[in-house]
């Protein structure tokens, strides 16, 4: 690639703030962290607050109501259906679903109860499968779940390959938090190894996987400042079965913060969250630009 069409490029990116998504109208369900979307682009999968929902549509919440739960909405002929709770959501804490590029399962945040009836404040991660009757009852991934330590916020690739948020050590910064992989067969998880690209000091979350497996986007925070005030997101592309060194997308707001990914649609919009609610653009600029940068042609 040419010095005169990268800079073309890095010039387009500057003009591509991002438009604000509301996929219900102005005052709508106000969605939690990452919307999913399932691979025909159909489907959205998203956290809503159960207490906002009731009383968006004139209804008492349900008694015990979760802070947040799991809701899929549907494109209709005018836009996006309402939320509807899925079928295994409501009772717990349940949000950040990740589905399978194939769409026919799901990982996900929860602190619903551990097989042995224990609770914890913490996330584990927890799977659902599609059948013929509808979603599963989520099976708890004991493989990679532990009741002291959070993990969460998982992005699968082709052939079961996950890769998730753990939680380390603390130190004087506070808890590190990086990046792990693991492969699903069936409905078990082999034991976490490092991430390589996220194997840093800095703080490492909220994956998203491309469809292909042909990158990983996750967010990077120094933990010396405030989370919101340095978390941007970053690439790492996978070439030849090494992962390149992470770089920046240039849709970071340099003034905060910038998480929450996913990618959908023909052609593909990217979508984030940053201050103001999740915004949406135009993916194909914005990944070339990344590809560039990471030094690929």
């Amino acid at each position: 690639m040419s010095r005169f069409v990268i800079t073309a490029l890095l010039a387009a990116q500057a003009t591509i703030p991002g438009t604000l998504f509301q996929p219900w109208g102005a005052g709508g369900y106000q969605t939690v962290n990452a919307i999913e979307f399932s691979p025909d682009g159909q489907s959205m999968f998203v956290a809503l607050f159960p207490a906002q929902v009731a009383k968006i549509e004139g209804r008492p919440a349900a008694p015990g109501a979760p802070e947040v739960a799991l809701y899929e909405s549907r494109r209709d002929g005018s836009g996006w259906s309402r939320p509807h709770l899925l079928p295994f959501a409501g009772r717990w804490k349940d949000y950040e679903a990740s589905l399978s590029p194939d769409g026919q399962w799901m990982l996900f945040n929860s602190w619903r109860p551990m097989p042995d009836g224990r609770t914890s404040e913490k996330n584990n991660l927890w799977l659902a499968r599609r059948t013929a009757q509808g979603w599963s009852s989520p099976v708890y991934l004991s493989g990679i779940n532990r009741p002291e330590t959070e993990e969460s916020y998982a992005a699968i690739a082709p052939g079961g390959l996950v890769v998730f948020l753990g939680e380390g050590p603390a130190d004087a910064h506070g808890t590190d938090y990086n990046l792990y992989q693991t492969r699903i067969t069936g409905d078990t998880a082999s034991a976490p190894a490092p991430f390589a690209p996220a194997a840093t000091n800095a703080g490492e979350s909220d994956p998203w996987f491309a469809r292909d497996g042909s990158y990983v986007i996750f967010t990077r925070w120094d933990r010396a400042k405030k989370w919101e005030e340095d978390v941007d997101l970053y690439v790492t592309f996978e070439r030849d079965g090494q992962w390149t060194r992470p770089v920046p997308l240039s849709l970071n707001d340099p003034a905060g913060p910038d998480y929450a990914v996913s990618i959908a649609g023909t052609p593909e919009t990217v979508y984030w969250k940053r201050r103001g609610g999740t915004f949406h653009a135009p993916w194909a600029p914005i990944l070339a630009d990344a590809r560039a940068r990471a030094g690929l042609r």
